[in-house]
């Protein structure tokens, strides 16, 4: 969240008085960078008018509301009873830099609320603007206590906090009746609703203290003057007996952060602030509100059961690994460790595809996964699953680093493990298959030297069986340097074994270059024994 912590807010208002219950426009004064001409538009968004004599009390001696503005991000209103009387209100500019400052604290509003309204000769145009000044978000200490207080003020029913919460992110007005006459219990009842809500996301919500006419205030949270003017499509929560009554919207959400709140109010603010970032960055992606808390409370979900190595759904992991800008190097390593597991265990490489993307973006997860593959293609069991991924990454995966050694290097590892128990068994079928596999790689691969070592391997069982000796001839010619090709094919017994109009070209095949890189000793070119 950004820090504002020493900014000084200065902002403009406009300030109207009424008569007779009609705001008077001629009796209109303002700071210099309000325009008479916004009063239509606040008159239309923002209706709100000071509490009824008979509920005006100490606690409560004005009415504020915050609404959505269209000349500005948001209209903060107060009205209250001038000096002389008469209705006033003040409408002030609020753009979204001090809303987000303040995360949700919206008692901070309590001293504004209680301020005398600025008074001034009719159609006056400089009046000194409106300061806010150390407007921050509440501490951990005092989020967990507006938490508890919310529950008390629903008496002790989470499942009434639950039913709240789900109409605050499903965009279903909430109506309150008959709510005590205090300005901040009516603040502290919304602040905790707000505190459930990840801070990026809590400057969002609209509200005002005390509604006339809810059918023409447009705040989401509404504490209603009269029990009799119910609105339509509201949730309504009477305080007095802490029911709700309509109907409660389902929510993924809801569900997600009230399952924390009832093991412990203070895992709903560690929870909260955890999914800030990727609430936020779903918000920036234009989804609406309930689907962006959908997703963060799944992530959120899905976080706990991997740090907890409890299975996960690879498809989401695959897609937040692929697109969640918001995960933390430790967690996404620990994604990419998971959804690497995943793939080897079913063998199932195109699950890696997002693995291989994040590789190419983040080194330190390439680090990570070529270490957890130099552990796996050691054994037999694995190198399959390996040989399968890395083909695949290395030859569809046009991003994907050919230059960098270590892919190969692990690739011939695996190649070598997987063929070792092959050719133990001496299955010719077997090795057939296995020397016919490697036939679709590409010679650009840099796979010559493993590819050499199956060659030599193969060449016993090449010299009893055509089949093979058919395989590891085209494997040789497509891998092998001319040099390593015309020594292979010096051997009388592999040649006696290919069909006679292609042995008759033998003895004219020459090397091309003695300088030419071969194979070592090492790797399997060494004529093998007969027996």
């Amino acid at each position: 969240m950004t820090d504002y912590a020493d900014a000084a807010f200065e902002l403009d208002y406009l300030c109207v008085s009424a008569e007779n219950g009609a705001i008077k426009a001629d009796r209109l004064f303002h700071t210099p960078g309000a325009n008479p001409i916004q009063l239509a538009e606040f008159l239309r968004l923002a209706t709100l008018w000071p509490p009824l004599p008979a509920q005006r009390t100490a606690a409560m001696p004005s009415a504020i509301g915050l609404f959505r503005g269209e000349s500005t991000e948001f209209l903060l209103v107060k009205a209250m009873q001038g000096a002389n009387g008469a209705p006033y209100f003040q409408y002030v500019l609020m753009p979204g830099a001090p809303m987000r400052q303040l995360a949700g604290n919206v008692r901070w509003f309590d001293s504004f609320a209680r301020a005398p309204i600025p008074e001034g000769e009719p159609l006056r145009a400089d009046l000194p603007r409106q300061r806010f000044d150390d407007m921050q978000p509440v501490s951990v200490d005092s989020q967990v206590d507006d938490l508890l207080a919310l529950l008390t003020f629903c008496r002790n029913r989470v499942q009434t906090v639950a039913g709240l919460v789900a109409a605050l992110v499903q965009h279903t007005g909430i109506g309150v009746i008959n709510a005590p006459l205090s300005l901040p219990d009516r603040l502290t009842f919304i602040q905790g609703l707000l505190t459930l809500m990840p801070a990026p996301l809590r400057s969002g919500f609209t509200f005002a203290t005390n509604v006339l006419d809810p059918a023409r205030t447009n705040a989401q949270i509404k504490f209603l003057a009269s029990d009799a003017a119910r609105p339509t499509n509201h949730l309504i929560y009477d305080w007095t007996t802490g029911k709700l009554i309509g109907d409660i919207p389902d929510d993924i959400y809801t569900n997600f952060i009230i399952s924390q709140f009832r093991l412990d109010p203070a895992l709903v603010v560690d929870q909260t602030r955890a999914l800030e970032r990727t609430a936020a960055w779903r918000m920036q992606r234009k989804d609406d509100l309930p689907s962006a808390l959908a997703w963060a409370a799944r992530r959120a979900s899905l976080d706990s059961a991997l740090k907890n190595g409890l299975p996960g759904d690879p498809v989401m992991v695959a897609e937040v690994l692929a697109d969640d800008p918001s995960l933390t190097n430790d967690v996404r390593l620990m994604y990419a460790r998971y959804m690497l597991n995943v793939t080897l265990s079913l063998n199932e490489p195109e699950r890696g595809d997002s693995l291989a993307d994040n590789c190419i973006r983040y080194s330190y997860v390439a680090d990570m996964v070529a270490q957890e593959l130099l552990n796996a293609v050691i054994d037999p069991a694995h190198a399959e699953a390996v040989i399968a991924l890395l083909t695949r990454w290395l030859t569809a995966n046009a991003n994907f680093d050919l230059g960098n050694p270590r892919w190969p290097s692990l690739l011939s590892s695996a190649i070598l493990t997987h063929a070792q128990p092959i050719f133990d068994s001496n299955d010719l079928e077997a090795i057939r298959a296995l020397l016919e596999t490697y036939l679709a790689l590409s010679p650009t691969m840099r796979l010559d030297r493993a590819i050499a070592q199956l060659i030599g391997s193969s060449r016993k069982a090449a010299y009893s069986d055509p089949n093979v000796m058919r395989a590891l001839f085209l494997l040789a010619v497509t891998f092998l340097p001319a040099g390593g090709l015309q020594r292979l094919l010096s051997d009388p017994q592999l040649i006696s074994r290919l069909p006679e109009a292609l042995r008759v070209v033998f003895p004219y095949l020459k090397a091309t270059a003695e300088s030419e890189s071969e194979p070592s000793a090492g790797t399997g070119l060494a004529p093998a024994s007969a027996g």
